[in-house]
């Protein structure tokens, strides 16, 4: 993870909206093989510091983030389908960082984002 997390965050804001979100890191390691609990566990683990650094870095260069959490805690944002998400309002974008296991044999990563507003709205009115 480098310092340039914050100019590649600037790039998708600059982009909003319709920009793709970014990816950090990916490992499809549950998709290439079955892994077991302990190393699912492992892996989230590893994934896990790498939010926690990304987070760090934006936050010493934008202030500390509007929310940040897990899909478990008061205040998690509905519209997101993260297991962890961080993210800052700037302007009428909304800024994130992401950490994403969508199902057990399916890839984990660790992403970063933009998102307008008004994809925000869309993203609450078409989850189920």
């Amino acid at each position: 993870m480098t310092e340039n997390l914050v100019a590649v965050l600037q790039e998708l804001i600059d982009a909003a909206p319709g920009a793709d979100a970014y990816h950090l890191r990916l490992a499809d390691d549950c998709v290439e093989r079955e892994l077991g609990t302990e190393e699912v566990d492992e892996l989230f683990a590893d994934f896990q510091r790498d939010f926690e650094q990304a987070v760090a870095l934006v936050t010493e260069a934008w202030g500390a983030p509007a929310y940040s959490g897990a899909v478990d805690s008061d205040g998690f944002p509905s519209w997101s389908e993260a297991l962890m998400l961080a993210y800052w309002q700037r302007d009428r974008i909304l800024a994130f960082i992401s950490l994403r296991h969508d199902d057990y044999h399916e890839p984990m990563f660790l992403e970063i984002g933009a998102l307008t507003n008004d994809e925000v709205a869309t993203l609450l009115y078409t989850k189920p």
